[in-house]
């Protein structure tokens, strides 16, 4: 398509990949301070909530686990399903770092993830 654009003679938007691989801004590095000009202590009154919100996804998918884990469904655990809330909270430490949206707590979507962990064959008797 670049080949076309150049033989025809159209014009269209380019990109342009600067020479140097550096911050997009000069007054400021790589690293930018996280706190910016906040005070110091309010880092510590963000640790309640965060302390809330972390209890309240961990207790939404133990109690989703424990929705799809009744014994009428004859589950047997997969490998995958024992590194659940672990990978969960290292999504949710990683996400709070960088700033992303985190697992939402939602139990129809819990029960929904919880549910493609379980190893269907053993479900079925097969």
């Amino acid at each position: 398509m670049v080949l076309l654009d150049f033989v025809v003679g159209i014009p269209s938007p380019k990109l342009h990949v600067p020479h140097a691989f550096k911050p997009t801004r000069d007054d400021r590095g790589w690293f930018i301070n996280p706190i910016g000009p906040n005070p110091w202590w309010t880092v510590l009154a963000a640790l309640v909530p965060a302390l809330l919100c972390t209890i309240l996804i961990f207790m939404d998918q133990q109690i989703s686990a424990v929705i799809v884990n009744r014994k009428e469904h004859k589950l047997k655990k997969g490998c995958g399903y024992h590194l659940d809330l672990f990978m969960v909270a290292v999504m949710l430490g990683v996400c709070s770092v960088m700033g992303l949206p985190w697992f939402v707590a939602a139990t129809v979507l819990s029960i929904t993830h919880v549910n493609s962990l379980k190893d269907h064959l053993h479900q079925v008797g097969y």
